[in-house]
């Protein structure tokens, strides 16, 4: 894995840092979840993020073809 070169002190400071930010990420998506509640009650506002969320996996697979060179025709 990603901490597989790291030595005792290295794989340490990778836990924590893993921990913490997995941790935060959580504690962020709870707090702007409680704050976007409002936003989120219109119909309207679940369709821009499904806009959002569907062009975001376009692009992302468009990048992942033309990486894998299959957008090229080949």
């Amino acid at each position: 894995g990603a901490s597989a070169g790291l030595s005792g002190s290295g794989r340490t400071a990778f836990l924590l840092g893993t921990v913490l930010a997995s941790w935060g990420w959580f504690f962020t998506l709870a707090v702007a979840g409680r704050a976007l509640a409002p936003v989120m009650a219109r119909p309207q506002a679940w369709r821009v993020l499904d806009l959002l969320i569907g062009a975001t996996l376009l692009l992302t697979a468009a990048g992942l073809l033309t990486t894998a060179g299959l957008g090229h025709g080949q």
